[in-house]
């Protein structure tokens, strides 16, 4: 009896023991686990964040494009009212006041000349630097944030491994999709801003009100890229020229219901236009030569939903040496021998998080922006990391 007990003791010590391991390993297994978690959490929001950065860069050199095109736009402009003005004034020169525009044009045209000359050269030469940098920025802030992870993770966990599902590494994730609305906007500013038309004050007199701002509003049609969508660009409107403006309200002063009214004074203004510009030596739609460079957008139509703007880091090691040691000792004790020694603990354990960044979706500051415009405003400055 005596002897039965003592093994019935040594059984429930084993067994008792057995179970203290089994919870002990347990424990130990799960903090591996959320260690790892932490570890893949740390390097998913870390390289979303370096390409957060990196597109909150480019929205500021798009910026820095449209603030070089707004005075190219105006410069533009007066530049061919100037020649319009000499146009008109130069046959008259018995008419009061006509040999005193031409005189003036003819002295100034060549400081004008070269006042566009510059401006073209500063512009196009700023627009090529700003897109190289804006192509290269992603590409180096994501090898940047990768590299820091990687030593940061060494340092922390000798024996993790990290890697990373980058788009950017793949694939161009820019492109310069929005050169057309940064000349619109550029537009937009060159408009409510007292350069239009005044860029030459003391030069003569201008004859063509109105024409310079016309202009202003109608030139990224003809110096900008085209739209993706590739639609045409639309005609030079010209309401702001009396005359023009007269004759097509002319035109649909009889139609009487509103909408009609405004079909028919759109299609006036374009054909009044194009007869004005015809009359005075310019076609409907100037043509002027590429404007080098482009400004960057998102590749993808909604980069909201879009792999383009969505890591994985994936962050894998082992069980810790002697954990999986005492696990399968215990394993062994509690079966009296009988369980062959498990190989699980000795592979890596696996865990991947992933984060996006750019625009949320349906919130924030800016998700009232024009999708077109958004790589103007700003990025997402906000990083979103989920284990998986």
């Amino acid at each position: 009896m005596a002897m039965a007990l003592t093994f019935a003791q040594v059984f429930l010590g084993a067994l008792t023991v057995g179970i203290g391991l089994s919870r002990g390993v347990e424990a130990d297994l799960a903090f591996h686990s959320e260690d790892l978690t932490g570890e893949a959490n740390y390097a998913a929001s870390r390289l979303a964040a370096g390409h957060a950065h990196a597109t909150n860069a480019i929205a500021d050199d798009n910026v820095l494009a449209v603030a070089a095109m707004a005075p190219r736009l105006a410069i533009e402009a007066d530049n061919i009212t100037m020649d319009m003005n000499a146009a008109i004034a130069c046959p008259q020169p018995l008419t009061p006041g006509m040999q005193e525009i031409c005189a003036a044009y003819t002295a100034n045209k060549p400081r004008a000349l070269a006042k566009l000359g510059w401006v073209r050269t500063q512009q196009t030469s700023m627009w090529q630097e700003l897109e190289t940098l804006s192509a290269a920025m992603d590409k180096v802030a994501g090898a940047h944030a990768r590299d820091d992870i990687g030593a940061t993770l060494h340092s922390l966990d000798p024996s993790a491994h990290v890697r990373f599902d980058d788009p950017t590494q793949l694939r161009e994730t820019w492109t310069g999709r929005s050169a057309f609305t940064g000349c619109s906007l550029a537009s937009k500013d060159a408009l409510s801003s007292p350069m239009t038309g005044h860029a030459f004050p003391i030069l003569m007199p201008n004859l063509l009100a109105g024409l310079p701002q016309a202009l202003v509003a109608g030139l990224p049609s003809a110096m900008c890229p085209p739209l993706p969508s590739g639609a045409p660009p639309k005609p030079v409107k010209l309401p702001e020229i009396p005359s023009v403006m007269e004759k097509a309200k002319k035109r649909c002063e009889d139609k009487q219901d509103k909408q009609r009214r405004d079909d028919c004074m759109d299609k006036a203004l374009e054909d009044e236009s194009a007869a004005f510009l015809k009359s005075i030596g310019l076609p409907p739609i100037a043509t002027f030569a590429m404007i080098g460079g482009s400004t960057r957008a998102p590749g993808a139509l909604n980069p909201n939903i879009s792999d383009d703007f969505r890591i994985a880091a994936t962050v894998m090691r082992p069980a810790d040496a002697r954990s999986a040691d005492i696990a399968e000792s215990a394993r062994t004790l509690m079966s009296f021998g009988n369980v062959e020694t498990p190989t699980e603990l000795r592979r890596d354990v696996v865990r991947t998080s992933s984060a996006k960044w750019y625009f949320p979706s349906g919130a924030g500051p800016f998700v009232a922006t024009p999708p077109d415009q958004r790589a103007f405003v700003a990025a997402w400055k906000h990083t979103l990391t989920a284990g998986r």
